[in-house]
């Protein structure tokens, strides 16, 4: 299954009645910070999520150029990898 960016309109987001009230979410409108994307990853068994946020005056074929989401999931992978290397660090720091 692969993965893709898919990005959202945070004003309608925080505007919908029918989702829940998020003052977050309300902020991020307000501070101009139009759209948001989540991207998954599952790195040795640490699932997550890594939200970007976008200025509400981005140029959308810019954001959504291929190499730009490409970038974006494997940013969200690398992440994902720093992510899962807490416990293992921890381990082998407690170790010493």
């Amino acid at each position: 299954h692969k993965r893709k960016v898919v990005w959202r309109d945070v004003r309608a987001m925080a505007d919908n009645p029918h989702l829940p009230f998020d003052e977050r979410l309300k902020a991020t409108a307000k501070a101009g910070l139009g759209w948001a994307a989540g991207v998954p990853f599952h790195v040795n068994h640490h699932k997550g999520i890594v939200i970007y946020v976008a200025r509400r005056t981005v140029d959308h074929a810019l954001l959504k150029e291929g190499a730009n989401e490409q970038f974006m999931l494997c940013a969200a992978d690398l992440i994902g990898a720093a992510w899962s290397l807490r416990e293992p660090r921890r381990l082998v720091m407690d170790s010493h």
